[in-house]
């Protein structure tokens, strides 16, 4: 499998939007967990998983 490197970067600046909001509740790290962290999220998931799929037809298992 490739190297998930923007991927996991991507979802440590999620996580780390998340952990200033949880922190820090107010309007503006609100505004950056839903509008910036969220998608991170969701970008690196589908990500990761288009390339698990892709390796596991590589090796006929799906």
């Amino acid at each position: 499998m490739k190297p998930l490197h923007w991927e996991a970067w991507a979802a440590i600046v999620a996580f780390v939007i998340a952990l200033i909001y949880t922190w820090v509740p107010g309007p503006y790290p609100m505004g950056a967990f839903t509008f910036i962290a969220q998608p991170l999220f969701l970008l690196a998931l589908v990500s990761y998983a288009i390339r698990v799929l892709r390796e596991l037809r590589k090796k006929d298992i799906v």
